[in-house]
């Protein structure tokens, strides 16, 4: 039966002799066969029996299991396992042979082998989709449309799909036609092909151009429709669920409209795929809202998504977003919430960090001015070091904002070379504070560094470690030195506005 190609009739057997033989159906001989019977049934998600550890060296199984993933639509990772075996094939009876060749031929052209001109029938319609495959391959556009086109108007169903898909991918890259159109063409052909992976790969592709178009609600409907149908694509599906959010949110779409924002992110809140990806999106999708002054509509998203999403980063990630969002809208209490609102246990390290930071920006928030240092300088990051000697800065606590910028410094300044202009202001703070701090001996130290600033950085610090008048010597260096205190200022703006 399956040298006659009647793949069907040689499972139902098959199922039949296991039922009446057990020996025989624990067989390595009764596994191949069953799994190769499958495949050769349309049924390729049957033939488990081909992966038996047993079969493993097998020239033949070798060339079913490549089939297998051709037939599901896996063509990228079989086509070099069936491009090498085209010479087993043809050794096959010719009813088997005929069944293999279409799939095979189409893989061989993949590699962008020659296909034998003596392969499968003299009339060559058995092979004509994969030697369409080979046109377009080669960049012989104009060729490769035609011979699809003929495909599109002859009788064989499968070669009809096939062909009208490629087509209109071809079309589509030679701006032939729009995303939008494309798409249209490929819904159709996955309406027209239903039930196997063939139908869930084109409903894929068709989101994807969908999104390409900026069609994101349409996008969004057919893989929740996908989703529903295939839930073996789930994790592809929700994959491109966020992809269709990031498309959407980048400086590259087109502007949205607000009522279209809010509506999708009301309507679509589920679209959001879990993990990270989607804590990344939630995130961007927030930050859209709130440029649109719709921070409560941001909000809300950010708590519905914490409370639905697993214990984990994702859900911290999207928990620290929303404890921002509260801060930011002098909500220190909504943080605090916020931040006890998702599990801590077994996140990395730096978003451990960034809890520990968060916290103490709250604590600062609400008065705790002394609780704040206390979490910050527990936490010892640079982070924690710039946010400290901030706070201490604004209370006017000098000594405590330069130990602040000495732990900052070490952290981030080196000790030699260049500096960053990031790394200069942080000198520039160090100087700030030792002299405000009236702490000669640090003041001293910092005087070392003046050569290593540029720029207005450089004005404000000769000015800032200037030595008093002390006798008529000194009266030339002081003029230089109101001189630049003068020109800081427009100096200072000009490195601002920069």
């Amino acid at each position: 039966m399956i040298a006659l190609g009647m793949g069907a009739e040689a499972q139902a057997l098959l199922i039949v002799t296991a039922a009446d033989d057990p020996a025989a159906a624990a067989s390595a001989e009764m596994a191949g066969l069953s799994g190769i019977a499958a495949v050769l049934a349309g049924r390729p998600s049957e033939a488990v029996g081909l992966d038996d550890a047993r079969l493993d060296g097998a020239d033949d199984v070798v060339l079913w299991r490549g089939i297998r993933e051709a037939m599901q639509d896996k063509m990228a990772a079989a086509s070099p396992t069936l491009s090498r075996r085209l010479p087993l094939i043809m050794a096959y009876p010719e009813a088997l042979r005929n069944r293999l060749l279409p799939v095979t031929a189409e893989a061989i052209a993949l590699t962008d082998a020659p296909i034998p001109q003596d392969a499968g029938p003299s009339d060559g319609k058995l092979l004509a989709f994969a030697r369409a495959v080979q046109k377009e391959r080669r960049g012989d556009v104009d060729a490769a449309l035609a011979a699809y086109d003929a495909l599109v108007a002859g009788p064989d169903k499968a070669d009809q799909v096939r062909a009208t898909i490629r087509a209109a991918e071809l079309r589509f890259s030679n701006s032939k036609i729009s995303a939008g159109e494309a798409a249209d063409i490929l819904e159709r052909q996955a309406m027209a092909w239903r039930g196997d992976a063939r139908e869930g790969v084109t409903r894929l592709r068709a989101a994807e151009l969908r999104t390409k178009a900026g069609a994101w609600r349409p996008a969004l409907d057919w893989l929740k429709q996908t989703e529903t149908l295939f839930p073996d694509l789930r994790t592809a599906v929700r994959s491109q669920k966020g992809a269709v959010f990031l498309a959407m949110l980048s400086d590259a779409a087109p502007p949205i409209a607000p009522l279209d924002l809010v509506t999708l992110a009301a309507n679509y809140a589920d679209s959001i795929p879990d993990g990270a990806e989607g804590a990344a999106v939630a995130a961007l999708l927030a930050d859209k809202l709130v440029e649109l002054d719709l921070p409560e509509r941001a909000a809300s998203l950010l708590q519905g998504l914490m409370r639905a999403t697993s214990p984990g980063p994702a859900q911290a990630a999207l928990g620290l977003r929303l404890a921002q969002l509260r801060l930011e809208a002098g909500d220190p209490t909504g943080a605090n919430a916020a931040l006890a609102g998702f599990t801590t246990a077994d996140l990395p390290a730096e978003m451990t960090a960034a809890q520990a930071l968060m916290r103490g920006r709250i604590q600062a928030a609400q008065g705790n001015l002394t609780a704040a240092i206390g979490t910050l300088t527990a936490l010892g990051t640079a982070n924690a070091d710039e946010l400290r000697a901030k706070l201490l800065e604004q209370k006017a606590d000098w000594r405590g904002a330069l130990a602040a910028l000495n732990d900052l410094a070490a952290k981030t300044v080196p000790t030699d070379g260049p500096l960053s202009e990031k790394q200069q202001d942080i000198v520039l703070r160090q100087a700030s504070a030792a002299v405000q701090a009236q702490d000669v001996d640090a003041a001293q130290a910092m005087a070392q560094q003046v050569s290593r600033l540029t720029g207005a950085r450089e004005d404000l610090f000769r000015v800032l470690m200037a030595r008093p008048v002390r006798e008529a010597t000194d009266l030339p260096r002081a003029r230089t030195d109101i001189a630049l205190a003068r020109a800081i200022p427009e100096r200072l703006q000009a490195l601002t506005r920069r």
